[in-house]
């Protein structure tokens, strides 16, 4: 929908809502159960922790549904803000899974066009720059039929 709607170019200067702060609340909260999970070798644990993250992106999609700011011109900072926020999860997704499935990770790095998955860019949301350029989306994984 980046592509789509906006060239491909993602932009920090939305339209933001009491719902980006709820994402943003789990994504924070996950990031700091990882932390003392790992540091107790409880690593499914924080496996656990991240599709924390991933189920509630998927949540905030049901809830803001994009599909739907699309189509009405007045919505689109809105549809940047949501959009936004969902390449940021997905980036922090993408270094809390670096450890466990790197080559993953830098597939979605690449796709999102995120200069850093580092661990230390994720300890804040919105490391993602304004301007930043979405490569194309292509499947992570080969459909098993």
């Amino acid at each position: 929908m980046t592509n789509k709607y906006f060239d491909g170019t993602i932009s920090t200067n939305g339209k933001q809502e009491a719902i980006d702060e709820e994402l943003k609340t789990v994504v924070k909260d996950a990031i700091a159960n990882i932390i003392t999970k790992m540091e107790t070798l409880h690593i499914t644990d924080s496996m656990d922790e991240i599709w924390k993250i991933v189920d509630r992106a998927n949540k905030y999609i049901d809830e803001t549904m994009p599909w739907a700011l699309a189509k009405n011109e007045e919505d689109k900072p809105r549809l940047m803000t949501v959009l936004y926020n969902l390449l940021e999860s997905i980036r922090i997704i993408s270094s809390l899974l670096s450890s466990f499935m790197p080559e993953t990770a830098a597939k979605i790095k690449e796709q999102i066009g995120a200069e850093d998955i580092s661990f230390e860019s994720i300890k804040e949301f919105g490391g993602l720059a304004d301007g930043t350029k979405v490569g194309e989306a292509t499947p992570l994984f080969a459909r098993i039929d």
